[in-house]
């Protein structure tokens, strides 16, 4: 049964990538450049998944112990893990819609670096100003495509 989910996961995945890209067909340029720039390569990423869970129940179906069968995590340890995934993602939807893009990209990079990895300052903050660095040349610079600031941003520089 967690095949044929893993399975119908990818597929809904490729559907999604697929209707992403065709949608964007007749728009401007400009419009369907990000469309376009995410949906093909995400709908080739989609599509391998898709070939590696169709391979992985044929493998197990086989009749052969699988690898991923050999690996499985145990269940407290996923809930743990998954708590903590979803924790730092609603904290990062939070800060992106309070203190806007360019600002909680980097800061999310720099906390989840330091606090869930563990890694050292220097590598925090190179990270977190490589990632700051990126998004304002490629979004704000080379695409002239600016995020508007998070609600906090814009109630104490309004004015």
């Amino acid at each position: 049964m967690k095949r044929k989910a893993e399975i119908a996961f990818s597929f809904l995945m490729v559907l999604v990538f697929a209707f992403a890209v065709y949608e964007a067909r007749g728009w401007r340029i400009y419009a369907r450049l990000l469309p376009w720039a995410l949906g093909f390569p995400m709908l080739a990423l989609a599509l391998a998944q898709l070939a590696l869970d169709i391979r992985k129940r044929r493998l197990k179906s086989g009749g052969g112990a699988s690898e991923v069968e050999a690996t499985e995590i145990p269940a407290p340890v996923f809930r743990r893990r998954t708590l903590s995934i979803m924790a730092w993602l609603l904290g990062l939807f939070l800060a992106i819609w309070l203190l806007g893009f360019m600002v909680s990209i980097p800061l999310f990079t720099f906390l989840y670096l330091k606090i869930e990895s563990g890694e050292s300052w220097w590598f925090a903050i190179l990270l977190s100003a490589v990632t700051w660095g990126f998004m304002f040349g490629l979004f704000q610079w080379a695409l002239n495509l600016p995020f508007p600031p998070g609600l906090l941003m814009e109630y104490l520089f309004a004015g």
